[in-house]
């Protein structure tokens, strides 16, 4: 198993949702996973992924972006990384499920939303999970 620090990819989604909710997100979040697996080189996820939107980004970055969609990754691609480090994946938000930016909102899911996974049996969550409070429901009058 390698431990030498790891040059992080170039990770270009531009654009592209990297959402935790929508099918097309997800798939593009498993791209941006298969990214990171490929520079490792030893099969496995070798960097924390950490998903951010925020929406005090500059307009030249986000100029063809969407809401919820790839903007850039923090380190850049290129530098060298300890492995096991976070990188971060910034996306235009608010969007839902992800962790919300400066200035960003809280997010919850819609009511039809899939309950999140659970924490792993040690009781800290997954490396590349995503925090998501259910909304809450006031009792009738």
């Amino acid at each position: 198993m390698p431990t030498s620090p790891l040059r992080i990819p170039a990770i270009n989604y531009k654009g592209l949702p990297f959402d935790a909710v929508t099918d097309f997100g997800k798939q593009t979040w498993e791209s941006i996973r298969n990214d990171v697996r490929t520079a490792c080189k030893d099969g496995t996820v070798c960097l924390k992924l950490e998903r951010l939107y925020s929406v005090d980004l500059p307009a030249s970055e986000t100029a063809t972006v969407s809401e919820c969609g790839f903007v850039k990754i923090s380190p850049a691609a290129g530098r060298e990384i300890d492995r096991g480090a976070p990188l971060t994946i910034i996306g235009l938000g608010p969007c839902l499920g992800g962790t919300p930016g400066e200035g960003s909102p809280p997010e919850t899911p819609p009511p039809d939303s899939p309950t999140p996974e659970s924490p792993s049996p040690d009781g800290a969550p997954p490396d590349d999970s995503v925090s998501v409070s259910p909304p809450s429901i006031a009792p009738a009058p």
